[in-house]
């Protein structure tokens, strides 16, 4: 649980710095970063889930 809050929390961080005055191509590539931690997060609380349905 706490590597998915840090993931959510690293893309908060990026999202947080996110400036108009950057250049299109830094402020793409910032999202998608984010966008990865994002879908990292999701994979482990996934997993979460699953390893305690399979354990209930």
């Amino acid at each position: 649980m706490h590597e998915a809050m840090g993931c959510l929390q690293a893309a908060g961080h990026l999202l947080e710095n996110y400036s108009s005055g950057d250049e299109p191509d830094e402020r793409l590539a910032r999202i998608e970063r984010a966008s990865g931690l994002v879908d990292a997060s999701m994979t482990v609380l996934r997993s979460l889930f699953g390893e305690g349905a399979s354990h209930g």
